[in-house]
């Protein structure tokens, strides 16, 4: 049976010359492709984008809570490499520990930065699940309680693709879907993320660095969603939340960053 969105034969398109008619969006479509992405309903992105407004712009961001725990030769691979400290189950409990606060944190005061987990789309709901289970609690508006899933990759920071070929399929026909999966979908991704105004971010996560694995254009999962907050010019702040040393971060990350201003 031919898949809906891509024929099984169709090899992987080359790049496009101009590709500026993906990115020419109106704020309607900004909003309706955040939307899609997120599965939020207008009011709900509306209450997400006014708590941002309400905090001068900021949010939390937190990158696969629970990825050492899920993927643990990620961390065995790290450890000579990068000097870790920790065992890899000590890893992972602090990891989960801070996201865990964070979550009560965001949860308990309606006046605090709201927070985007960014996480693998395959494990969103179990994530919403051990969430419920340390709250205590049965159901909970997520959303409404500051609190949004951002779809990745498996094992990646890069956004979930074809999720976002449904959400700008959504605002428009496009003429080829194999090419916004390939080539499209991280920028089109950032339209998505401005549409939130975020003005600045402070990060949770794993692995904070820019880590490669050979052939691998994604890299590191934290390390990815930090490039993509940058392309967009979009400062992002380390929290304590993480298990990569600070000192291998102080070149990459200054100690503070504030937006620029348009002069």
């Amino acid at each position: 049976m031919e898949n809906k969105f891509f024929s099984p034969k169709a090899e992987k398109p080359k790049a496009p010359e101009q590709k500026t008619e993906y990115f020419d969006f109106s704020t309607q479509e900004r909003d309706q492709m955040a939307r899609s992405f997120f599965g939020l309903s207008e009011e709900e992105l509306s209450a997400f984008k006014n708590r941002i407004i309400e905090n001068q712009g900021g949010v939390r961001i937190f990158v696969h809570p629970f990825y050492i725990s899920r993927h643990p030769a990620s961390y065995d691979e790290r450890i000579e490499s990068r000097n870790l400290k920790l065992t890899q189950e000590e890893a992972a409990k602090q990891l989960e520990e801070g996201f865990f606060r964070t979550i009560e944190s965001v949860v308990d005061n309606h006046d605090s930065a709201p927070l985007i987990v960014f996480e693998e789309a395959g494990r969103i709901e179990e994530t919403r699940e051990l969430i419920l289970a340390k709250l205590g609690k049965e159901s909970l508006n997520f959303s409404e309680s500051g609190i949004i899933f951002s779809p990745t990759e498996q094992g990646r920071g890069a956004p979930y693709r074809l999720q976002v070929v449904l959400a700008y399929a959504d605002v428009r026909e496009p003429a080829n879907r194999a090419e916004i999966f390939y080539e499209a979908s991280e920028k089109i991704f950032q339209e998505i993320l401005l549409s939130l105004g975020i003005q600045t971010g402070t990060m949770g996560g794993a692995y904070f660095d820019d880590w490669y694995r050979p052939g691998d254009k994604l890299g590191a999962c934290a390390g990815n969603v930090r490039k993509t907050f940058n392309d967009i010019d979009v400062p992002i702040n380390l929290s304590r939340y993480s298990v990569t040393p600070r000192e291998q971060l102080k070149e990459h990350y200054p100690t503070k960053q504030t937006r620029q201003k348009d002069s």
